[in-house]
């Protein structure tokens, strides 16, 4: 229909996108989990032969669950459009306005959907410029006072979870976000010490967000930004000691596991001393445990890592060569023996943020970039923690 009403191309898209969204908010990452990799499964069983074999290998290729099936069928053929749009009938550029459309319009104000986002990452790896036209608009958002705040914070962590991930996205692009942010953290950072305002983290969420987004980057693409002096370099200009070290502490309310995975690669590099930091942080938490007998509900912040491992298994064919994973820094080890003992283990948190879960602790259930969670795993202070590879 979009080939010969191409006038109506807006609006069925527009149906499109609501109905996908639909089938993925109805199948979240847990259940699909749970579904697809039962605790039984990691028993071994005899190997098969012949006529099963073949057929094993056509269920594997089958979600068990029937909406996580439909919904990998539909992000399929979406895919195959894209493909067909930009590449036979050369109308990528309106394709792109388009699905940016309906992006900011049904995917960015829906809460913590899995997959349907990627229908984004996959139309950016075309073209470098539809990378960086998302990014921006993305980063308009944060800096624009009329966007809601849920909205200004999903657009972070869209951004720290697309630099993280995207193989498209070159390292130079990727620097000069990370350097628009860190601008960004400053300045607010002065301001804020002008005004003598409240440090809790519903006043400041948006701060809080961005630096746990550029922590969150440094960490997870480490390997790169330190495989040069001159990436050295720039990441000294970051000035991110002066970050860490601010009144507004955002340490304090970054998920453990990221805290501790930026403080490794900062120590190692000499740019900035996370560990007294996490250290007080956790003794002050500790302490309000002990006087409340529980948690503050605000003591970390909500992250969605929108672009975290794909788990459907036809379409995640499309995802995984432009898709980034985790390559441990030589850090990792040398944080794990040095600072690890003695201090504060922290439970699992969410699987959003499995990526860091040591190798050594997880159940590997894919061979194709697959997704899985042990989850006796504990986090501690003292392990530099692995992202999902």
């Amino acid at each position: 229909m979009t080939d010969y009403a191409s006038i109506y191309c807006d609006e069925l898209l527009d149906i499109v996108f609501f109905h996908l969204l639909q089938l993925d908010v109805n199948v979240p990452r847990s259940v699909i989990e749970e579904t697809e990799y039962p605790d039984d499964e990691m028993m071994f069983e005899m190997t098969e032969t012949g006529d099963d074999e073949e057929q094993n290998a056509e269920d594997s290729e089958t979600m068990k669950h029937p909406v996580a099936e439909t919904l990998d069928q539909f992000m399929e053929i979406m895919f195959n459009y894209i493909e067909h749009t930009v590449k036979e009938d050369g109308q990528g550029d309106r394709l792109f306005k388009i699905i940016l459309d309906q992006f900011e319009t049904h995917i960015l104000p829906t809460h913590n959907t899995d997959h349907a986002q990627f229908v984004m990452f996959y139309i950016c790896s075309f073209k470098l410029t539809y990378a960086e036209h998302f990014i921006s608009s993305l980063w308009k958002n944060v800096n624009n006072l009329n966007k809601s705040p849920a909205v200004r914070q999903t657009s972070v962590g869209y951004i720290a979870s697309m630099l993280a991930r995207a193989k498209f996205v070159p390292l130079n692009y990727l620097k000069s976000m990370l350097l628009e942010m860190s601008h960004w953290v400053h300045n607010y950072i002065q301001r804020s010490d002008s005004m003598h305002h409240n440090q809790s983290l519903k006043a400041h969420l948006l701060f809080y967000s961005v630096c746990q987004a550029i922590f969150y980057v440094v960490a997870f693409r480490a390997n790169h930004l330190t495989s040069s002096s001159k990436n050295l370099a720039f990441l000294q200009s970051l000035q991110l000691s002066s970050i860490v070290t601010c009144q507004l502490n955002p340490l304090r309310v970054c998920l453990p596991t990221v805290a501790t995975a930026f403080a490794g690669i900062t120590r190692a590099y000499q740019l900035a001393y996370c560990h007294t930091i996490l250290e007080r942080n956790a003794r002050r938490k500790l302490a309000t445990v002990y006087k409340n007998s529980t948690q503050l509900p605000e003591d970390c912040l909500d992250t969605f890592f929108p672009f975290d491992p794909y788990m459907l298994t036809k379409s995640g064919k499309r995802i995984e060569p432009f898709y980034l994973q985790y390559q441990a820094h030589d850090t990792d080890e040398e944080c794990s023996s040095s600072a690890g003992k003695g201090r504060k283990r922290y439970e699992s948190i969410s699987e959003d943020v499995d990526d860091f879960i040591p190798e050594s602790k997880r159940h590997k259930h894919r061979n194709n970039g697959g997704h899985g969670v042990d989850v006796s795993a504990d986090f501690t202070y003292g392990v530099s923690p692995g992202f999902h590879s």
